[in-house]
């Protein structure tokens, strides 16, 4: 960084969470760079402006559907990927671990819970049991792969953990 720079240089230092290391890049190579970018910044320019165009086209394009779909009268309802409040409940009753034949014992029509009442498992047969598990299993593997299907957060990466290529 030049002398002008000084100054947001010394704020990145302070800021950085990671140490910050120091290089000189020689004046030579950092010309070989400036041409080759020079060389492709006319390629880059048209590449911009035809994904700009392609953009705007398929904005069109859509425009174009949702127009012959109204008067058609094929228009789904507005934003169908959202749940309503009642369906994300039913989801969740759906995938709760704890009711495993699809039904709450244990909450009245207040929401009061009642005493749980203990379960006779000498009247179960092993058939039921085995199915309550595999039902147990397959309620688990729902809830995991939607979980899994959630965006994870970004995070910073070192570099030590790169090896650079020169």
């Amino acid at each position: 960084a030049g002398e002008m720079e000084r100054k947001i240089v010394k704020e990145v230092i302070k800021r950085a969470k990671n140490p910050v290391k120091g290089r000189v890049i020689p004046p030579d190579i950092l010309e070989k760079y400036r041409t080759k970018l020079e060389k492709i910044e006319p390629q880059i320019a048209q590449i911009l402006q035809e994904e700009y165009e392609e953009r705007m086209l398929n904005k069109a394009e859509n425009q174009a559907n949702r127009a012959e779909k109204l008067l058609k009268g094929e228009l789904d309802e507005k934003r169908p990927w959202f749940q309503s409040k009642k369906q994300r409940k039913e989801e969740q009753h759906r995938l709760s671990l704890k009711q495993t034949n699809g039904e709450n014992k244990n909450v009245t029509k207040k929401g009061a819970k009642k005493p749980k009442a203990k379960k006779d498992r000498s009247k179960e047969t092993p058939e039921d049991r085995i199915q309550n598990e595999i039902n147990k299993v397959a309620l688990l593997q729902a809830k995991l792969a939607k979980k899994k299907q959630k965006q994870k957060k970004i995070s910073t990466v070192r570099e030590e953990s790169f090896q650079i290529n020169s």
